[in-house]
């Protein structure tokens, strides 16, 4: 099968554009981690987030069938380290990064894309493999290329809780102790008699309209702690404005809670295949409520949602936030991989992990792994 098999590398817009089909059918290959790996989170990030970096996108096909795509980008590091990475991971924080591939296609493309990467037709000192699974295939070749050639090799890892939902939200709910559930009930409660209600926008018209309410209220909340919230960065509207018009198809769904037709929270999640994924969310710290926890409201309400779509995983992407641990008792490891093949690059490698070691001295700089729940590997 691999002599059959044709690469070619694609750098400009133009020539990219014509793949989205056939690469986002690839991307639906994986039906709990492919969100991410679509060419409009691709896209999107590329023209919104970082329209200084170059595309470059490795297509392996087979005649005139593609099989696989690696969606990377080339960019500089300072003055003179050259770098290629997975894209869509900058700012927004795309997880599950990978190569995209048809299953019957995977080794002999992995191959060829790794042939390239080797070679000296794609010139990078850094090689850096954003947010892939731990339990992938690109992890583990990624490391054996690095011992095979040489490349020095440094790994970030970061969990990801999720809960694997059950088939009703009260056997979810029966999860917690009865205090728990007596205080999450409490809460609901004093929202319904003040009259607040859920609403919940799929569409692209809506999606357009209300997602500049997600946006002021996630900024609300993080200017009461003196800073301006990832949303509230360059070109993050522009971004989610442009996923939406793409994403039309009910994978975006803006959930929010309202008062008088006012939105006082809201939460962005990511509807695909077997998985949600919660994306952003914000509320109004000013609001009279705003003491009994809407965003915890809001939370259940999403959960719920999940549940009676049928979806097998609510996944909370990375970061070990506490209150993520109240409501996913299970984890998963993602990595960035660093693959340094030149001098300069693995003097930069080593400057990084000097900085690492200081910061680890500093108070309070231990992690919080050991409240990451059970560490498992979900069936691929």
């Amino acid at each position: 099968m691999k002599t059959s098999l044709t690469l070619e590398t694609l750098t400009d817009l133009s020539d990219i554009e014509p793949l989205v089909c056939d690469w986002e059918r690839l991307a639906g290959q994986d039906a709990s981690e492919g969100f991410f790996r679509s060419p409009a989170w691709y896209l999107s990030w590329l023209r919104r987030i970082r329209p200084d970096v170059t595309p470059l996108v490795l297509v392996v096909r087979e005649r005139h069938r593609v099989v696989a795509v690696a969606p990377l980008c080339s960019r500089k590091r300072g003055l003179s380290l050259r770098s290629v990475t997975l894209a869509g991971n900058d700012l927004v924080c795309g997880e599950y990064l990978d190569f995209p591939s048809l299953s019957e296609y995977r080794h002999a493309a992995m191959e060829h894309i790794w042939e390239r990467l080797a070679s000296q037709q794609v010139n990078w000192d850094l090689l850096v493999l954003n947010a892939i699974p731990c339990e992938g295939d690109l992890f583990w070749e990624a490391r054996k290329r690095a011992q095979d050639h040489g490349w020095m090799l440094r790994s970030d890892q970061r969990f990801c809780p999720f809960i694997e939902l059950p088939s009703t939200f009260g056997d979810y709910l029966a999860r917690f102790s009865k205090r728990r559930r007596k205080h999450l009930a409490r809460a609901m409660r004093i929202f319904r008699e003040e009259g607040s209600e859920f609403k919940t926008y799929k569409t692209q018209q809506e999606l357009e309209a209300m997602l500049p309410h997600l946006i002021e209220l996630h900024t609300l909340r993080w200017q009461r702690r003196g800073k301006t919230g990832t949303l509230g960065k360059a070109g993050f509207r522009e971004f989610l404005q442009d996923l939406a018009r793409q994403k039309s198809d009910g994978s975006l769904q803006l959930h929010t809670l309202e008062l008088e037709g006012i939105p006082r929270a809201a939460m962005l999640n990511f509807h695909f295949g077997e998985s949600v994924f919660q994306f952003q969310n914000g509320f109004d710290p000013n609001w009279s409520l705003a003491r009994h926890s809407p965003g915890t409201v809001l939370l259940l309400h999403a959960i719920k949602a999940a549940v009676e779509e049928r979806r097998r995983f609510y996944d909370f992407l990375r970061g070990t936030e506490e209150y993520k641990f109240q409501f996913a008792d299970r984890s998963r490891l993602i990595s960035t991989l660093y693959l340094a093949r030149t001098f300069r690059a693995k003097l930069y490698l080593a400057s990084q992990d000097l900085r690492g070691f200081m910061a680890a001295l500093k108070p309070g700089a231990r992690d919080r792994a050991a409240a990451a729940g059970e560490l498992v590997f979900l069936p691929r």
